[in-house]
């Protein structure tokens, strides 16, 4: 706009505002009376007054006394303060919106109209510009008062011409008692004579459940959005509502990436550093309102502006550990052929084992009985990323170390399964131990103990980088006391270390068969789906793959379990959220949303999850 017009603007009033009527009671009766562009206002109370009109016109005079005490009346009822009476129940009801000017669907409004909502109660005016969404953005703050009940917003410059604007009013807008709206509601006008009529729904989750009163932005698609999603504002924005759910009305058709934001600080932009955001698992299609629309499910998560680096590098005789900073390190990505080993002199070598523990989650571990004392070695790694989806500048990391020093660490413990917060054992699980480092465990190192009297021999098998598996020489019984005993004497790692303890036991019973149920059903995906089950009881927990279209059964202990599903695209048996930088969807998932309950000796027929 150029600058004279601005200059211009601020010596006038907008339509729909007059001098001559003034506090809260003058303000509200001339907001109805006038209107912002009509002269009788928005049709709710417009309707009353005409009834009115009509019928006193057709009375005699003497009736005048009585049109004049009825309309006062029904404009204080309009603008009286909404005051709870001492006493009583307590306010539980959420405001809602009774009018609006523009009305909704209205065209040809005039670009420098006002804006103005009536809700059933007095609202708290400094919740109400947080909660106020114009959408397309608008080029300054618009300004925005709270009278009693009414909301009025002086846009500050003119719209644009010929254009559909969306008004929302999002559900963190509360009353004068605190109680929110229970849903985020969009009204439209246009400056022209055609308003968008395109819509995008969907619902918001945040650790499996639906996440209410947050921020949704929706951007049109552009060849530059990607690269620009920290600077620009978003085309449309709306809060979800106490379901989670969220939609936007009124929008151009096309192609939009819909966000979910925290937006601590209100701009209205993604700042990152400290605010969670919700990723989609792929963009959106807005369309028109007689077309069948998806829902889309948006995921949250907490964006991590570090980078993801190598931080420190360091080695002894036989092993070397790579540190990383700026997020935990993606185990799925490790790959021996990825390290390369360079002494000074001889051929460049690959690792012989390597691993990465949750408990240590920026640690690389490798060993290699190639990696002498006393020498030098340049270390270089490509193709890691973290759990968060960032990868390393370049996609590599090198360092340069010396080993020097002499290994006498003792090797511990890292985890078990069964795993230390859980008793029972399905009889078609195995007993698991992963270490801090490689072990050499002699034959008879480990055994179980039944009821303190009989004693099971058991094998070792090792697993992939530092994990071991312990196979039972013979069937465990079912419900009875075991005990696992390992003599920490007749193991050690690589240099001869044994564990700090002299012994490393646990108790837990294997769940006998008759005490199991069953779910069963069909399957029907064209992707490689993970299923997650958390019983809500006992706390069991239990993991299944499946790949296309096939009937399962899956045994279970008795208890109400909670399901989702995703479907693992990069198989680490881990739903990936996504990533805003660089951008990156999140795994698509369902959300079993009814909770399900197994029962012993029951076989629970025909739960079928159709996830195409």
């Amino acid at each position: 706009m150029p600058s004279h017009e601005v200059g211009r603007r601020d010596t006038r009033t907008r339509r729909g505002y007059s001098p001559l009527l003034k506090g809260d009671l003058g303000g509200c009766l001339h907001s109805w009376w006038i209107g912002d562009y009509n002269p009788l206002g928005p049709p709710l109370l417009r309707g009353k007054i005409n009834l009115l009109l009509v019928h006193f016109t057709k009375s005699s005079f003497s009736n005048s006394l009585a049109l004049a005490a009825v309309t006062l009346m029904l404009l204080f009822v309009a603008c009286a303060k909404d005051l709870a009476p001492p006493g009583g129940p307590p306010d539980t009801k959420p405001p809602t919106i009774l009018a609006t000017s523009p009305v909704e669907g209205d065209t040809l409004i005039p670009v420098d109209a006002n804006i103005r909502i009536m809700f059933s109660e007095r609202i708290l005016a400094k919740a109400a510009a947080g909660a106020l969404f114009i959408s397309p953005p608008l080029k300054a703050e618009p300004r925005v008062k709270a009278k009693g009940a009414m909301l009025i917003v002086d846009p500050a410059v003119n719209f644009e011409p010929d254009k559909t604007y969306v008004v929302t009013i999002g559900a963190s807008l509360t009353d004068l008692v605190g109680n929110r709206m229970t849903s985020s509601t969009a009204f439209a006008f246009s400056t022209g004579s055609h308003i968008d009529s395109a819509t995008v729904r969907g619902i918001v989750y945040n650790q499996f459940r639906p996440e209410p009163n947050f921020r949704v932005f929706a951007y049109e698609m552009k060849p530059w959005l990607y690269d620009s999603l920290f600077a620009v504002v978003p085309d449309y924005i709306t809060e979800t509502g106490k379901d989670g759910h969220f939609e936007f009305k009124y929008m151009r058709p096309g192609e939009y990436l819909v966000l979910g934001v925290e937006d601590k600080d209100r701009d209205n932009k993604i700042n990152g550093e400290s605010e969670r955001v919700a990723l989609p698992n792929s963009t959106a299609i807005a369309k028109k309102i007689t077309e069948p629309a998806a829902e889309y499910s948006l995921y949250v998560s907490r964006y991590d502006s570090l980078n993801f680096a190598l931080a420190n590098c360091r080695g002894i005789a036989g092993a070397v550990t790579m540190e990383f900073s700026g997020g935990k390190l993606d185990a799925a990505t490790i790959d021996p052929d990825s390290i390369r080993i360079s002494p000074r002199s001889g051929e460049i070598f690959a690792p012989k084992t390597m691993s990465a523990f949750e408990q240590e989650s920026g640690k690389l571990h490798f060993w290699s009985d190639r990696l002498l004392p006393d020498s030098s070695f340049h270390i270089k790694v490509s193709g890691l990323h973290s759990m968060e989806g960032r990868h390393l500048d370049g996609d590599t990391a090198a360092c340069d170390v010396r080993l020097r020093e002499v290994d006498d660490t003792k090797p511990t413990v890292i985890s078990r399964s069964p795993a230390a917060d859980r008793f029972l054992m399905l009889p078609s699980e195995t007993l698991r131990v992963i270490y801090s480092e490689p072990m050499t465990i002699q034959t008879g190192a480990a055994k179980i103990v039944v009821d303190s009297t009989l004693s099971i021999d058991v094998r070792t098998v090792a697993g992939l980088g530092t994990e071991y598996r312990f196979v039972p020489d013979d069937s465990l019984p079912a419900n009875r006391r075991l005990k696992f005993v390992m003599y920490n004497r007749m193991l050690t790692d690589l240099y001869g270390n044994s564990p700090a303890d002299s012994l490393f036991q646990f108790d837990f019973t294997v769940t006998s068969p008759d005490s199991l149920g069953l779910l069963t059903g069909t399957i029907e995906s064209n992707d490689t789906v993970t299923f997650l089950l958390q019983g809500l009881s006992r706390k069991m927990k239990y993991s299944f793959s499946h790949s296309g279209t096939e009937h399962y059964r899956w045994q279970l202990y008795p208890d109400s379990y909670t399901l989702y599903a995703f479907a693992d695209q990069n198989r680490n048996r881990r739903w990936d959220l996504g990533t805003l930088a660089p951008l990156s969807f999140a795994e698509r998932g369902w959300i079993v949303a009814d909770t399900i309950k197994i029962r012993a000796r029951f076989e629970r027929e025909g739960f079928d999850l159709n996830l195409k």
